[in-house]
């Protein structure tokens, strides 16, 4: 189910580490090893989440990073808050995030206590 969910640049761990690699560049990121931020760069536990995924209303993502995990979730989901600690991460990813996801720029953690909601997502 989840394969077509995910996109051709996602699909092997070339493409995708790639892909995290350009996008880190092109918006001159860095992960902050302060606030534990990991990038995702195997398409496997990608495709292994999603198919765990069978609530399809809205849902609560902590941790937005680049979006991979995001982008073939909001394929699934009507609708996505994505809180992510680095302001200057979200900014970038509100850029060019689907539509149904709204980029929230906090502690996730502190916002998750705060929400009422059936699915919490985290990788």
């Amino acid at each position: 189910m989840s394969q077509e969910l995910i996109s051709p640049l996602f699909s092997s761990k070339k493409l995708l580490l790639k892909w995290t690699l350009n996008t880190l560049r092109t918006y001159r990121l860095r992960p902050i090893k302060k606030k534990d931020q990991l990038f995702l760069v195997h398409p496997k536990p990608l495709e292994d989440f999603l198919n765990q995924i069978d609530y399809k209303d809205e849902c609560l993502e902590v941790g937005t990073g680049l979006g991979t995990l995001t982008i073939p979730l909001s394929k699934l989901v009507r609708k996505i808050v994505s809180v992510e600690i680095d302001k200057k991460l979200a900014k970038v990813v509100r850029s060019y995030l689907p539509p149904n996801v709204t980029i929230i720029a906090g502690d996730g953690i502190l916002i998750a206590r705060s929400f009422c909601i059936k699915l919490l997502i985290s990788n």
